[in-house]
């Protein structure tokens, strides 16, 4: 079993524009936030067009699947519970947002109002053996010549870790890979 969320310390309002509207966070404020590790909704990224100067369709889909609003409710409820704990005290004056335990419609609301990214995006460029992969296990892009990517995007799923150590990795492996080839 691995962690279905992250939660992460922030020291500023870091906050979606519509929790920043409805409940103005103070500028000295610091911020815990629930994130998804293992999310199960899935977004969609596809051509707009063969011309590669047309920006491309991203639909992120972002809690479209119900088990991902739980987990983030449940990370909300957890970093509610060491924001407003004893050892934290000396650190925060009150809490902003959502303020007070919210009722299931209201944390809902919350989680939706409040979810936003950490620009830690995978999987676009997925790897695989099977056909719907875009790159194979040596980082070429399949169908295309001369061709290899290697970020976030090659990852089959996001990873339980901070992406960019990840990243680093798939950097080591294609600089592996390209040493080899000379």
């Amino acid at each position: 079993m691995s962690p279905d969320i992250n939660i992460v310390q922030i020291e500023l309002p870091y906050t979606s524009e519509v929790i920043a509207k409805q409940y103005a966070p103070p500028p000295t404020s610091w911020a815990l936030c629930a994130g998804l590790v293992a999310p199960k909704s899935r977004g969609v990224l596809r051509l707009k067009s063969a011309n590669p100067a047309d920006k491309p369709i991203v639909d992120a889909k972002f809690l479209s699947h119900p088990d991902d609003l739980a987990a983030l409710a449940a990370g909300i409820e957890v970093c509610r519970e060491l924001g407003n704990s004893k050892a934290m005290k000396p650190f925060a004056k009150r809490e902003v947002a959502p303020g007070k335990k919210p009722d299931k419609e209201a944390m809902t609301e919350f989680v939706r109002n409040g979810a936003t990214t950490y620009f830690h995006e995978v999987g676009t460029c997925r790897m695989g053996k099977d056909k719907n992969a875009v790159v194979d296990a040596k980082l070429k892009v399949n169908g295309v010549r001369g061709l290899r990517v290697a970020d976030a995007s090659v990852m089959p799923r996001i990873a339980s870790v901070a992406t960019m150590a990840t990243c680093v990795l798939i950097g080591e492996r294609m600089a592996e890979i390209l040493s080899r080839k000379s």
